[in-house]
């Protein structure tokens, strides 16, 4: 989970979401009423020899964490890569994010690296922890 804030519009989230389902990506939101309060992208890697990784983001709203919603994007994006043909998912997680590398590894994410100082927040710089998951056969 990589958003420092939950900040987009409803609005913004209407554009973003025009065409949330593609061969090289998926889009997905978990709305309460009529407000976004969780959202997961996951994508393709560009160059040939990365077509078979996808890269992962997912947010949560602060007061809708711990709900199973975070769960469910998860496993949605999860679905989408296994029917798109993909063999690995990628992310970066907050290393101060215990909840959210618990999450990951519940789904069977492994880390793969650290990244020091990788983002730069309001507070100062956060390590990012790098975590990959294989879905078939590795």
């Amino acid at each position: 989970m990589e958003m420092e804030e939950f900040d987009h519009t409803n609005r913004e989230y209407r554009r973003l979401f025009r065409r949330p389902v593609t061969d090289d990506g998926a889009r997905l939101a978990a709305v309460a009423g009529r407000e976004v309060v969780g959202s997961v992208r996951i994508a393709r890697i560009g160059p040939p020899v990365h077509r078979h990784v996808a890269y992962l983001t997912m947010a949560v709203a602060a007061t809708w964490r711990r709900r199973g919603i975070g769960a469910a994007l998860l496993n949605e994006a999860l679905w989408w890569a296994r029917s798109a043909g993909l063999e690995k998912v990628i992310l970066n997680v907050y290393a101060s994010n215990s909840a959210a590398i618990g999450l990951y590894r519940r789904f069977g994410f492994a880390e793969e690296g650290r990244l020091r100082g990788h983002a730069k927040k309001s507070h100062g710089y956060e390590d990012e922890i790098m975590m990959a998951r294989w879905l078939m056969g590795a």
